[in-house]
């Protein structure tokens, strides 16, 4: 209920709601009573409504994720990865290696080259060092890639919007993937990460690699590769804590046709990269055991 009624003088009313008193002036010669009539109600509805828009303004605004803030958070591969399951093989039919001629498409001269090998791990390993070919244990030479993502150390991905680095424990080693749009070099230099050009496909980084010394193997039973080798590596953060790469070979000198190989890693966000390096013996001039 409402009362109106005179107060404070010629000209003053007061309007009186639900026990709150709201006073405001009106003089007869300066407004109609049409006028005074409105100012009557808007002094009655103030004690309502300045309550109400309080409540109002003090609810937080919250925008709902928009599609570029999703698809920012798919493209995040930042952080530190290790394989999940240790192998010595890109082959998803032996990834562990036990086995030569396991269904990959050898070329012979390849597969008169892998089993000329004599690697620390698969069907042709010795256990002594001194006798094994792999260029890695009798030289210190980098693994190069793809081979350095089978070692059990981890590496760690950073990212700019011009490309995207990684870093290996093993030795300290690095590699760039250029994500600036330039294609991959027709006659490129070739070093033991070769050269790598990146993009996005969806929630996928696609990289496409050439120019890796033929010297390196692709794997740690000793497959062999050719000057031609095309890598292509697709990575996917299937979840949070799981990275999955399928990667696949193109080496028309080495194997009938392109195959392919698949691994996971897993995220270890609290693992601090430590210092591993291949030193040489100085008393031996050979690689220190124990490195790899």
């Amino acid at each position: 209920m409402v009362e109106i009624e005179p107060g404070q003088g010629e000209g003053w009313y007061l309007a009186l709601a639900t026990g709150k008193k709201s006073v405001i002036r009106i003089t007869e010669g300066s407004i109609s009573m049409r006028y005074k009539f409105a100012a009557i109600i808007i002094a009655t509805m103030l004690p309502f409504s300045l309550p109400v828009f309080a409540q109002t303004a003090a609810k937080p605004q919250t925008a709902a994720p928009s599609a570029s803030s999703a698809q920012a958070a798919s493209h995040d591969l930042s952080g530190v990865w290790v394989q999940q399951y240790l192998t010595n093989s890109w082959s998803v039919s032996d990834p562990y290696g036990h086995e030569i001629e396991d269904g990959t498409p050898y070329q012979p001269q390849a597969l008169t080259k892998l089993k000329s090998e004599i690697p620390l791990k698969g069907p042709n390993a010795t256990e002594d060092r001194n006798k094994s070919t792999d260029p890695v244990v009798k030289y210190c030479d980098p693994p190069g890639i793809p081979r350095e993502l089978l070692y059990p150390r981890p590496f760690k991905i950073f990212q700019t919007p011009y490309e995207v680095v990684m870093i290996f424990e093993d030795s300290h080693m690095w590699r760039e993937i250029f994500m600036d749009g330039r294609p991959l070099p027709k006659d490129p230099d070739f070093t033991w990460f070769g050269y790598s050009v990146g993009k996005w496909e969806g929630s996928t980084l696609v990289v496409n690699t050439v120019g890796v010394k033929d010297t390196t193997w692709l794997d740690q039973v000793g497959r062999p590769h050719s000057d031609a080798l095309h890598i292509t590596e697709r990575y996917r953060r299937v979840d949070h804590d799981s990275l999955q790469l399928d990667v696949t070979f193109d080496d028309p000198k080495m194997y009938g046709k392109p195959w392919s190989g698949q691994k996971v890693f897993r995220f270890r966000p609290l693992y601090d990269m430590r210092e591993s390096i291949c030193t040489v013996d100085k008393a031996t001039a050979k690689p220190a055991k124990g490195i790899y």
